[in-house]
């Protein structure tokens, strides 16, 4: 295709950058396992005035999830999550840059709200599952996914317009199989042959694990305040209610590693709206 083009005089809009540029940002071997390592990141581009999250393992080049979402937000990269936890596994690290949903500073007791506590439930939720969570501030460390967005950005779209998709939730029932088809014909065969994801937890203990947490006190009849309603604590104490993507709750106080599935309690809360 690249060649009839040339020949009949149309030059590729994408400019290729010279080898004095390319020497700037040496590339990185691949890492040898897959699982070892998977790259995440959300594209803002015309995707129905949405944001695309996805992941992609660097050793295979695999496409692990999709999702597109109104914004890049916690929302997306947990939707993301779910498919890469329920089909692969647990991975062994996670790359993303230094946006806040990855990225938690620690701040005052003045500075400290609800919403900026939600942050920091993405790398709570590396820190039960054992995953490590990487963040850098440069793109080029990351550009497997960065490149995999160029891709999509032409290749996605236009699959998207011929099957006349005009919503973000018509695309969403298809990006599993544009991803499913899109590795089969583009993954590589990663040098070491055994796969490094952990086994999948449950349905049931992904809610757990995916789930926004917010610190309650209680007050001496066992109840706490939580979106207008007065729930029980089941332990009498200080709680941690943690709704889920799906709209359950759990009070959580457990912190769990890697292979360590959680036997958790849920605890009957007020439907959660996430945040879309």
């Amino acid at each position: 295709m690249y060649r009839i083009l040339t020949e009949a005089g149309i030059i590729s809009p994408k400019k290729h950058r010279a080898a004095k540029e390319r020497a700037k940002h040496p590339s990185r071997p691949r890492r040898q396992g897959f699982g070892e390592l998977v790259q995440i990141d959300a594209s803002i581009h015309n995707w129905f005035g949405a944001a695309l999250h996805g992941a992609i393992d660097d050793a295979a080049g695999t496409v692990m999830g999709l999702w597109l979402g109104k914004g890049e937000t916690l929302r997306g990269y947990y939707e993301m999550m779910w498919q890469i936890l329920g089909k692969h596994g647990i991975p062994e690290a996670l790359y993303g840059d230094r946006e806040s949903i990855f990225y938690f500073k620690r701040l005052s007791g003045k500075e400290q709200t609800v919403g900026r506590n939600v942050h920091a439930n993405f790398k709570r939720m590396c820190r039960q599952l054992g995953i490590e969570l990487i963040t850098t501030s440069c793109s080029q460390a990351k550009g497997r996914i960065e490149r995999l967005w160029g891709a999509f950005q032409s290749r996605l779209m236009s699959e998207l317009r011929l099957k006349g998709m005009k919503t973000i939730e018509e695309a969403n029932r298809y990006l599993p199989e544009f991803t499913a088809d899109y590795s089969r014909r583009f993954a590589a065969k990663p040098d070491m042959e055994k796969s490094l994801f952990a086994p999948a937890p449950s349905p049931k203990d992904i809610d757990f694990y995916l789930s926004t947490e917010f610190q309650r006190v209680t007050d001496n009849g066992s109840s706490f305040a939580f979106q207008g309603k007065s729930p029980k604590s089941p332990a009498g104490r200080n709680t941690s209610p943690a709704p889920t993507i799906h709209g359950e709750s759990s009070s959580s106080r457990r912190k769990r590693g890697r292979n360590k599935l959680p036997d958790n309690d849920k605890t009957r809360l007020p439907p959660y709206h996430f945040p879309r």
